[in-house]
């Protein structure tokens, strides 16, 4: 046996055939087990202030399909990562299953899915709906105002390269240093105009080789135009 009420913060008092019986938090669900003779009413009481519910008499049935079907409550929610949006459907269903979807994204299309993903064409507000159907034909809809915005740019990175030689067993080496670091996963390394990828943790040293030569260096976050100053050595 079970009796629902819009759940408000606190506590109630169930009432059972009249008489005080319980009391219980007040979380818009209750479980009871009559365990023999089936009482006549319920009753549900808000404590502290007169505010109860009607009394209701309960009602057996063999197959609880004959029991008045309860409308589910849709709900979603969203990831948005600019014109991009992850929707999760968040919707219940108290006396059986949710079956089927209808999402409405206000620019001419729909999804079926449960948890769609969708790709807004422009900037915007968009009034995105979700349609649910439960496993007994009730229905139930949640809207609600999306403002839909690109990505704002990457924070331009001022990067600041050093580059100085050594010798090591005839071979030149330069060690490049540049600041800031860790602004990005990645960084590339550009000698002579070819281009590496390595870690950006401010530092790199590169082989030169025997001999003498001159060699430019610069350094450049990954797949963006931001790059430091071209250092030039002799060497």
């Amino acid at each position: 046996m079970n009796s629902s009420l819009e759940a408000y913060l606190g506590k109630v008092h169930i009432y059972i055939d009249g008489k005080l019986s319980f009391e219980t938090a007040n979380n818009g669900k209750w479980f009871y087990n009559p365990g023999g003779k089936i009482p006549d009413s319920f009753q549900i009481c808000l404590t502290g202030i007169n505010d109860c519910s009607n009394q209701v008499t309960p009602i057996m049935v063999d197959d609880p399909m004959q029991l008045p079907n309860e409308e589910p409550f849709a709900n979603f929610s969203k990831d948005q990562n600019g014109l991009e949006v992850i929707f999760t459907d968040t919707s219940r269903d108290e006396d059986g299953e949710i079956v089927a979807w209808e999402w409405s994204f206000n620019d001419g299309n729909t999804s079926y899915l449960q948890n769609p993903g969708h790709i807004f064409p422009n900037e915007g507000w968009y009034y995105v709906s979700l349609k649910v159907t439960d496993n007994r034909g009730g229905t139930a809809t949640k809207g609600r105002h999306l403002l839909i915005e690109q990505l704002p740019d990457p924070e331009p990175v001022n990067l600041e390269l050093t580059v100085r030689t050594v010798k090591r067993r005839g071979n030149t080496r330069a060690i490049l240093s540049w600041t800031p670091s860790g602004t990005s996963e990645s960084i590339e390394i550009y000698n002579n105009n070819e281009m590496s990828l390595s870690l950006n943790d401010g530092s790199q040293e590169i082989n030169l080789g025997k001999g003498g030569g001159i060699a430019s260096f610069k350094v450049c976050i990954t797949e963006t135009s931001y790059c430091s100053n071209e250092v030039i050595v002799e060497f």
